[in-house]
């Protein structure tokens, strides 16, 4: 092809890349002055059966149609003329100047949170647009996002629509075409590798793109839950939970639990960029309608009114994300008081305060379970245990109570209490060992322990 002039006005000068679907060249437009740059695909349909060619004629047309449209956006490549020429396609595009996001990402070195933020919010901006038009890119990666070089915005290249083309297969007794698979293994959506792709699987491969981003890691080389097959990526990233809770949402196997839009995930990704804004600044903030029930998560000592009333308060605090970051602490909390505290620590500082007693109040007014029997907040010291109901000396109660608040903060009062409840024929030491059990930073359960020597 090198060389060839394509309509006595498209020559080839370069080979950008050859794959299954066809090749990719770079182009010299010669009836344009200075003769710019401009890039060819060549997409060679997978048989010329009549049959076929007239399908794929009537694809390439439409596809062809919807990249024009697409690159009326200013970071998606032009569509700048398209042809069929002896049985094959050409689509000319805009060239753009610049390298693949893949070389930023470098094996081994994370991103920064906030880099990351920049390049998720970039996208998302581009893919609402796409979207918007029922388009599935079908291919997103790091090799398919350009960094302009004369202003440095993210470009989304090569959508997979057109692919299609090269992998229809008519069936000669249905006249069926099945549809195949087209993606990038460790960023394809898993209903995307089974041949049936939708919005959402972009989101899913973004989501991937972003996780690489920020562990250095490719996703193949990412581990998987061997019960549940989601991604285990956290523990190789330095990520906020806030972030960390939006990306998983992102890359969720299951599709009622991903985000069903690039609209929804730059929603709950501004809401999250902007919660440390006291609220005066946000003044252009939507309204949220109150949640009346959720897809709450099931913990024993936490009830579900509960679990709205507390995504309600979270919710004008820091926006929608507050239901998904609900979720997430609901399992890990021993208790509601547990739970508060943890929520805490995503409300603005300004309004902590406000939160947490809104937030008791709320206990308060709501259903207990047998585990919730005391209505004492974790600032309070519960009354000291009686010795008619264990054997355990009261003074060495408070004193455990004490340590415990002294090494993992108030909450050290209420598991102390809890403990001597539920088991009521712990003695001493078995009470310290169960204590030791509750303080997640090995360093302070040593020290809590060595402090009880028997």
């Amino acid at each position: 092809m090198l060389g060839r002039e394509l309509k006595n006005r498209y020559r080839i000068v370069a080979t950008l890349r050859t794959g299954g679907f066809g090749q990719t060249y770079i182009a010299e437009d010669t009836q344009r002055p200075g003769q710019p740059k401009c890039v060819v695909k060549h997409l060679m349909p997978a048989t010329h059966n009549p049959q076929f060619m007239d399908l794929a004629r009537r694809l390439f047309n439409t596809e062809a149609e919807i990249l024009e449209k697409l690159g009326r956006h200013d970071q998606i490549p032009q569509l700048l003329a398209y042809f069929e020429d002896n049985h094959d396609f050409f689509l000319i595009q805009e060239f753009i100047e610049g390298y693949p996001l893949s070389e930023e990402m470098l094996p081994g070195q994370p991103m920064s949170e906030a880099k990351v933020i920049g390049i998720l919010e970039d996208v998302l901006n581009v893919l609402t647009f796409v979207h918007s038009y029922g388009v599935i890119h079908r291919d997103i990666k790091p090799n398919n996002i350009m960094r302009r070089g004369q202003d440095g915005k993210l470009i989304l290249i090569d959508f997979g629509a057109v692919k299609k083309i090269s992998t229809q297969i008519v069936d000669p007794e249905t006249g069926e075409t099945p549809t195949i698979a087209i993606g990038t293994g460790g960023y394809i959506a898993p209903e995307q590798a089974l041949g049936h792709p939708r919005l959402s699987s972009d989101i899913y491969s973004l989501g991937m793109t972003v996780i690489e981003a920020l562990t250095g890691i490719p996703p193949r080389n990412l581990p998987e839950d061997s019960v549940t097959g989601d991604v285990l990526w956290q523990y190789q990233a330095r990520v906020s939970q806030e972030v960390a809770v939006i990306l998983d949402k992102m890359i969720a196997r299951n599709l009622a639990q991903r985000y069903k839009s690039a609209a929804e995930v730059l929603d709950s990704l501004r809401y999250v960029v902007s919660a440390t804004v006291p609220r005066s600044l946000n003044s252009d903030r939507v309204a949220t309608e109150p949640i009346t029930s959720i897809n709450y998560s099931h913990n024993p000592n936490i009830s579900q009114e509960l679990q709205v009333k507390l995504t309600n308060l979270l919710t004008d605090e820091i926006g929608p994300i507050a239901a998904i970051i609900m979720k997430r602490n609901v399992s890990k909390a021993i208790a509601s008081q547990d739970l508060i505290e943890r929520l805490l620590a995503v409300v603005p500082p300004q309004n902590q305060e406000r939160f947490r007693q809104k937030a008791y109040a709320a206990i308060a007014t709501s259903a207990q379970t047998p585990l919730q029997t005391s209505s004492i907040k974790p600032t309070q010291t519960p009354p000291p245990t009686s010795a008619a109901t264990n054997q355990i000396n009261p003074d060495f109660i408070r004193r455990c109570e004490q340590e415990l608040s002294g090494l993992i903060g108030p909450m050290g009062n209420y598991i102390c209490q809890r403990a001597v409840k539920q088991h009521p024929q712990f003695s001493a030491a078995e009470l310290v060992e169960f204590l030791v059990t509750q303080i997640p930073d090995p360093t302070k359960a040593s020290e809590f322990r060595h402090k009880f020597r028997f």
